[in-house]
């Protein structure tokens, strides 16, 4: 049983163990957006809850950083190993990722067509990560560094969208850069990561082809 004075090891907060449900008592809210199904560009009835494992599964696989260039997964070795506060940027990207979406049940707005999307998400889920903190063990640092990657983990789409159409990667990239400094490779890694684990591959397979090659180049590249 949970005891609310115990802190949750991020280490077993695998996608595994979460949907075996291991963690209904102490992390209620994961499991709540089960309740939201998003029909939209990017998810085909997809509820949250789902998505956000499939995200998750992807990034355990990414983390492994086996698909990357040897000279690039020692950059990312490094820079994932490094300590923020209480724990990595590894561990604190794993969290980011378990909350990403977690404000899409406050956010979630049906139109008149069927259509679901949830519009600021990223802005309410980022005031929501405080209420994890005591739970995961996180002190301020981990919490700020959270709460900066799912604020701005769809500033990508943006990014990739400007490239796409005006065709200027080197200024739409740098800008990235400029505007999320030392979070660029987490939000690269959660962005390829919630990219895979949508429904974007059947719904529109030419957008994704285009926007997984250019996500995956800038990790491989820059």
């Amino acid at each position: 049983m949970y005891n609310s004075n115990m802190t949750i090891d991020i280490s077993s907060l695998t996608s595994e163990k979460i949907k075996a449900g291991q963690f209904k008592k102490s992390l209620s809210e994961i499991y709540a957006l089960k309740k939201v199904v998003e029909n939209s560009a990017w998810h085909e009835k997809q509820d949250v809850f789902e998505h956000t494992m499939a995200v998750l599964e992807q990034l355990e696989s990414l983390l492994k950083i086996k698909i990357f260039k040897p000279s690039k997964r020692k950059i990312l070795q490094r820079q994932l190993n490094k300590r923020v506060g209480n724990y990595t940027r590894k561990d604190l990207l794993i969290v980011s990722t378990l909350l990403h979406d977690i404000a899409k049940p406050v956010t979630a707005i049906k139109d008149k067509t069927g259509i679901v999307r949830c519009p600021g998400h990223e802005f309410f889920g980022s005031d929501m990560v405080k209420s994890f903190s005591i739970r995961l063990g996180l002190d301020k640092k981990d919490e700020d560094f959270v709460k900066r990657i799912v604020y701005s983990h769809g500033l990508i789409v943006e990014v990739l969208n400007q490239i796409m159409d005006k065709s200027d990667k080197e200024y739409y990239l740098n800008s990235f850069k400029n505007v999320v400094g030392d979070i660029y490779y987490e939000l690269l890694l959660l962005f390829y990561s919630d990219l895979l684990g949508s429904d974007l591959k059947r719904l529109n397979p030419k957008e994704y082809k285009i926007k997984q090659k250019l996500t995956f180049d800038f990790l491989q590249n820059n």
